[in-house]
């Protein structure tokens, strides 16, 4: 059942009936024809009334502008796992992905009270245009336009709020205005450890100069080295034959050292995961690891698996009702 508005004064029966007598009174041949008028009004408010299949899946309200940065970021996540959906932000900025923009308060020349006004009618429209199954707003607090509607909207158990560090005050008052309260999910990246088995492996296949580097750099930067070949970092030989295949599979970034830039007859056909690097200028070669190494202390290594996962957190999230 798809979201609809509860109440229009345009399909009540009061309405057409009034407007009927209205009809008759400025034309008045039109009272020779008010029993067929009055039936066919009857049938309109039913056509109304009538459920039909809803058009989109979901209508998404994002306060773009009240969430931080790191937010925004997982919001474009969000964005991008949605087929068939709206997404309405509010904020002066433009935002990839989103359908529809409306101003924050502060761009209007207007009374918050004028603002709240046009947001709700703005989503009474939508509603009613799109017929979305459920509705779903991401902000700090539901601003009164949006709570104006819920009472308007049925069912209310198809919508929800993801609050974003909304307090404690702003969910006890607002929460029961909507069917469900979901928790804003994790993100992926804030909770993976880089490499369960260890943090690299390094391959026995590398030479002796390359690999007490390798071992200098991990003891400074204070990361340790695993035998596990399922590690967030490998760093391979480049006599080692590299399978897209398999390195898809670890989702894992692996780094092939070679000597010299024509030992390279492999080409990168994952350079998302798979990078190469020359150790014949090794004074390069030792800046460019140490940075890559730094980079997996920081855990700032993520295959695109993470955003996968990331985006499997909000689809968990926002079907969840």
């Amino acid at each position: 059942m798809h979201l609809r508005m509860r109440y229009s004064v345009e399909y009540s029966y009061s309405f057409q009936f009034g407007d009927a007598v209205r009809e008759c009174i400025f034309r008045p041949w039109k009272l020779l024809l008010f029993p067929l008028t009055l039936v066919r009004r009857h049938r309109k408010i039913q056509k109304h009334r009538r459920l039909s299949e809803s058009l989109t899946d979901y209508l998404f309200l994002v306060d773009f502008e009240k969430l931080t940065s790191s937010e925004r970021v997982q919001c474009q996540t969000l964005f991008s796992s949605l087929t068939n959906s709206i997404v309405v932000t509010i904020g002066d900025e433009l935002v990839d992905n989103g359908t529809h923009q409306f101003q924050s308060p502060s761009s209007f020349n207007k009374t918050t009270s004028d603002w709240n006004n046009d947001l709700e009618s703005f989503l009474e429209a939508l509603v009613t245009i799109s017929k979305p199954e459920k509705f779903v707003f991401i902000g700090q607090y539901p601003y009164s336009g949006v709570t104006s509607l819920l009472r308007k909207v049925e069912p209310v158990v198809n919508t929800a709020w993801i609050p974003a560090h909304a307090k404690d005050e702003a969910l006890r008052e607002r929460s029961p205005r909507f069917g469900h309260v979901l928790a804003w999910p994790e993100s992926w990246g804030n909770m993976q450890e880089i490499g369960e088995d260890g943090d690299i492996f390094v391959s026995t296949e590398l030479s002796k100069t390359v690999t007490s580097l390798i071992k200098r750099l991990a003891e400074e930067i204070g990361l340790s080295l695993t035998e596990s070949p399922f590690a967030s970092l490998q760093l391979l030989d480049g006599n080692e034959r590299i399978e897209p295949e398999i390195i898809l599979e670890k989702q894992s970034v692996t780094v092939v050292i070679h000597g010299h830039e024509d030992e390279n007859t492999q080409q990168i056909e994952t350079p998302n995961l798979h990078a190469v690097l020359y150790s014949n200028d090794f004074i390069l070669f030792e800046y460019q690891l140490r940075e890559l190494m730094i980079c997996a202390k920081e855990r700032r290594l993520y295959s695109p698996r993470v955003s996968v996962l990331d985006e499997q957190r909000w689809v968990d999230t926002y079907s969840s009702f």
